[in-house]
């Protein structure tokens, strides 16, 4: 990674960020934003039944998203002037222009991700203000705004804290963060090509977003996360990342299919963990392992019949498979009994059974399974984070 510019070196200049990536007032009052969102926000729709809002709040995610897309598609090409207008010979480089040529990879790898990392169907499930924006890019442009020059994720992290504190973020927000901050340092630097304050400005920016940890920031701002820490077996903070970031899609996944919101999917599960005995008090195993069924059936009062005949399946998993592979066999072994019966050798029914009952057996193993690997994803299983040795309680001998 190069360095990043910080000064012209042709007049040794130090540069100050400016104040066009935002008013930079430093005057915001995050609670009052979050009141007054509160009061605006068209959540995702449920699962079933759906409510009211849906053709609304649908109405308004495509909108947005389109809207995002040709934005995308503007910042592309007005980057492209940019690079084209810069002279040929870097003694001619303006400060703002040298800020440019040496971050260019920084700046267009910038652009690839935020059109990778936000997808349609992801960006509809974020929550949607009465007036059609997104509520964490309306968020993330009152920060930038309003922050002073050279505030980075410290002073960003703050911001946030106040604002849950009225209105919790939903975890898809938080994950969508770096995307639309990457936006918004992207479009200071092509509405301000010529303020090398501005220029300077954002490309620092990019390197904070690209340098940090994300799920660590993702972590520490989640309430769902500060819940979920409240696990009754004690459990949940020992897990791995990757457990853990699965514990929280759980949580996302109930919320969306039920309609209520993530922070009413942890207590739910909370409680049910409070109320069980043994190693059934872990949250996870209410989320993700065998308690999964009660808390859902719980949180759907029931649900559809989608939803009952997918429980329905994960319990009997094992009978559905025997009698799906009994049904395969039948199919696969019919043709070549319908062929003898019709050439008239049917005395050789009992030679073609024994014959063919082990190739018919494996054919429709192989059919099952292949249909299996499609239809359903592998379970998780969820680890212990062991990168700082295996506790004493958890030793034993192999």
């Amino acid at each position: 990674m190069s360095e990043v510019r910080s000064h012209d070196e042709a007049t040794g200049d130090r540069v100050s960020p400016s104040t066009a990536f935002g008013r930079r007032s430093g005057d915001f009052d995050a609670r009052g934003l979050a009141k007054a969102h509160s009061e605006q926000t068209l959540q995702p729709p449920a699962g079933a039944p759906r409510p009211r809002s849906w053709s609304r709040f649908r109405a308004l995610a495509s909108r947005d998203h389109a809207r995002f897309r040709n934005l995308l598609a503007d910042l592309r090409t007005a980057l492209e002037r940019c690079y084209e207008s810069l002279p040929s010979d870097q003694r001619g480089l303006s400060g703002a222009q040298r800020w440019l040529y040496d971050n260019d990879y920084l700046v267009w790898q910038a652009l690839r991700m935020t059109q990778r990392d936000l997808p349609p169907g992801f960006h509809r499930r974020l929550p949607q203000l009465t007036s059609g924006e997104t509520r964490i890019v309306a968020l993330t442009g009152v920060f930038l705004a309003a922050s002073p020059a050279g505030a980075r994720l410290p002073a960003l992290s703050r911001f946030l804290t106040e604002y849950q504190k009225v209105t919790p973020l939903d975890l898809a927000e938080l994950w969508a963060l770096p995307t639309f901050l990457r936006v918004a340092a992207l479009g200071s630097i092509v509405n301000d090509p010529d303020d090398e304050g501005a220029v300077a400005d954002a490309v620092l920016w990019l390197h904070t977003i690209e340098q940090h940890d994300w799920g660590e920031l993702v972590e520490g701002l989640s309430v769902v996360e500060r819940l979920l820490a409240q696990d009754p077996a004690g459990h949940y903070r020992r897990m791995d990342d990757a457990t853990r970031d699965q514990y929280r899609k759980a949580v996302e996944r109930l919320a969306r299919r039920s309609g209520r919101s993530q922070l009413e999917v942890c207590e739910a599960a909370l409680a049910a963990a409070g109320a069980a005995g043994g190693p059934d008090r872990h949250v996870g195993i209410h989320l993700l392992g065998v308690g999964s069924h009660a808390l859902e059936r719980r949180l759907l009062s029931g649900g559809g019949i989608g939803a009952r005949l997918a429980r329905f399946a994960r319990r009997q998993a094992g009978a559905l498979y025997l009698l799906l592979m009994i049904a395969v066999a039948v199919v696969v072994a019919a043709p070549i009994f319908v062929y003898a019966a019709a050439v008239g050798v049917r005395w050789l029914a009992p030679l073609v059974i024994l014959a063919l009952a082990a190739p018919v057996w494996l054919a429709a193993e192989a059919l099952v399974h292949r249909l299996i690997a499609v239809l359903a994803s592998p379970r998780f299983l969820p680890k212990l984070d062991l990168s700082r040795g295996v506790p004493v309680e958890s030793r034993t001998m192999v």
